[in-house]
This record gives C-alpha cells, structure tokens and sequence, in this order.
C-alpha cells in the first residue's frame, strides 16, 4: 500500500506529513469533524468521466496524496480524537495504493500508519487493517514454517471479535501471495464454512479466489430499470437464461468490451436468453448516454448508489465488467463468464434441455 518519504514529485506532500503543525491538546469529547472525514471519504470516488486508464490511475495518484495529506493533517490537530481510527483506515487505503504503485517512501509511510493504527484506540475491524500490513511486512523475511505459523497467527489473532473472518481473509491472502497453497486452500475452506454468508467482501474474495460459492443458487436481486420499472430477479425472468452485467460509465474496460457484448447478445436473443445490465454509476445521465452511445439495446437497471448499489453489494462486485449466467430455473450456473460468455450461456441453454 504506501510510502513514507516522497522524492521529488511527493515533496510537498513529505513536508506536509513530516512538519504539521504542532499537535494541540485535545479535549476528552474531541473528534474529527463529519465534513472532514466526507472530504476525505469522496476522494475514494471513482472519476465520472470516461478516460484512459492512465488518465484514471493519474487522478486516483493524486487524490490518494490529498487523502494522505488531509489525514495527516487531521492526527495533528485531534491526535486525541474518538474516531481518529476513521481516519487512519483511510491513510492506509491511501498509503496502500501508492505503494502498489511503489511511489518512493510509502511503503515506509504505510507503515508507520499501520504502527499507529495499532498503537491506537481503534475497533478491531480497523486494527486488523493495520496487522495484515505489518504481518505482510514481517514475512518478506520469513520462509518455510516459521512463514506459515506467522500467516496462522494472523488468522488466530482476532477470534471472537467482529474482525475474524476478515482476519482469515487477510491470511489466506498471503497465504497465496507466499505461494502456500496448501495453507490458501485451508484458510479458504474456513472462510467459506463460517463467513460467506454473512459478509459481502469476505464472499467477493471467495469469488475472485476461484471459489464458486454462488454457483447452483438462486440469483436474487430488486432492480430498477431506466424506465421506472421494477425487476425481480429471479421471479420475473424464470424460464429464461439470463446474463447479469455489472458496469459503469466511467469503466474502460466497460467500454472496450460493450461492442462484443452487443453481438453476443444479437446472436442470443431470439433463444430465450435475456440481458440484464446493473449500472454502478451515480448519475443517471451517464448510464443513458453511454447506453444510446453504445447501443446497448437490453434491459438496463440503476440504483444511483454506485459501489454500494444493492445487489453489487450482496455479491460482492470490487471489479467490472463482471458477467454472470443464471440459468431457467433462476439459478446461477456461472459467477465468473467474461471470458467465456458464449460458451456459458450455451451450457445453460443445453442444460434446460436434457
């Protein structure tokens, strides 16, 4: 995630960090102020506007440095703050894609917030951000069984707190990024008896980890189209398969792939096969403009909630364009069918017909 010393393209924001103004005494009822933390939170917004990729991970650069920037500023003026640990979670997303980045110093920087966060009077659901960073630290040095009772420790670390399963989560990450198999699947198998059904992210890891939790399960949704009108998924559309799409206006990869959806989607239609696309955007005129820009002439359904629209939510989408197949009987036979969708739809269709 980030960086600790910025050369010369983060200096300012260095001297920032580095030289806030002197912390004052806070009082015992101090906190952050509400508009601060909005502020900060809608720097996590993704642009509007449909731009190049690059143009998009400039914007996100830059705002992840303002983050860090107003989030210092916040621990400098209410380094006593009840809900100082609001603040700190999002200096660590902040820190953590910068780094990812490796944008010089903010590995350092991540860390030193993760030491903070930890120190700190935080929930557990905020210091298990700052442990699996300080734990992904440790085992850069580690190998062998001494690694995997360290990733084990992590997971341990939070039971019986509301923090366990993404403890786990956080484990059987680096679990795989340490190329322990054996140890990821164990972790995985965990998270899926005792967690899957009760968190949205834990159950969209599950998903992006090759899991097929949803597979074989109704796909239940309450849509709204364009037009006003309500969909209920899977009552409405059973005796047709349907193909889910989650996009957005502002996603080039949305973009790049519309015109192939389009023709699959001429070749399926007349098959009993429905298309129904779940917009991510907040404004209703970019999903109608990109819609008649692209022609994109299926059932189009938005709730002007972005990423935490409802049914994303319940699925846990983190990426787009996301596809999914969900066969007559409302079932889902395919969470993962970007890159197969022709091949998926026509296994729903020939199952329908054995």
């Amino acid at each position: 995630m980030v960086a600790a010393r910025f050369s010369a393209a983060l200096c300012l924001l260095a001297g920032s960090l580095a030289w806030g103004q002197a912390a004052t005494p806070a009082r015992p009822d101090d906190a952050v102020p509400g508009d601060v933390l909005k502020d900060i939170k809608a720097k996590f917004v993704p642009p509007a506007t449909i731009m190049s990729p690059q143009e998009k991970l400039q914007i996100l650069t830059d705002r992840m440095k303002d983050v860090l920037r107003a989030g210092s500023a916040a621990e400098d003026k209410h380094p006593q703050a009840k809900n100082l640990h609001e603040v700190r979670v999002l200096m660590l997303q902040a820190a953590g894609f910068l780094a990812g980045r490796d944008e010089e110093g903010a590995q350092d920087l991540l860390l030193g917030i993760a030491q903070r966060t930890l120190k700190g009077d935080a929930p557990p659901e905020v210091k298990v951000e700052a442990d699996r960073v300080l734990t992904g630290e440790r085992l850069k040095t580690l190998s062998g069984e001494k690694l995997q009772q360290e990733i084990r420790d992590l997971a341990k670390r939070f039971k019986d707190t509301p923090a366990a399963g993404a403890a786990v989560a956080y484990a059987a990450i680096l679990a795989a990024q340490h190329r322990q198999t054996k140890l990821r699947d164990e972790l995985l198998s965990e998270l899926e008896a005792k967690y899957a059904d009760t968190n949205p992210e834990i159950t969209g890891l599950l998903r992006r980890m090759g899991r097929k939790i949803d597979v074989g399960k109704p796909f239940q949704a309450e849509l709204t189209g364009l037009d006003g009108r309500k969909l209920t998924l899977p009552k409405d559309l059973l005796g047709k398969v349907v193909v889910i799409d989650f996009w957005a206006s502002w996603c080039p990869p949305c973009a790049v792939s519309a015109p192939e959806l389009r023709e699959v989607y001429q070749k399926v239609k007349d098959k009993g096969v429905q298309f129904v696309g779940i917009s991510l955007d907040r404004e209703k005129s970019a999903v109608e403009n990109f819609v008649k820009r692209l022609d994109l002439g299926w059932t189009q359904t938005f709730s002007g909630q972005g990423w935490e629209d409802p049914t994303a939510s319940r699925y846990g989408i983190r990426s787009i364009p996301s596809l999914w197949v969900v066969g007559r009987d409302g079932k889902v036979t395919s969470s993962d069918a970007r890159a197969h969708l022709e091949e998926e739809i026509q296994k729903a269709l020939d199952a329908e017909t054995k």
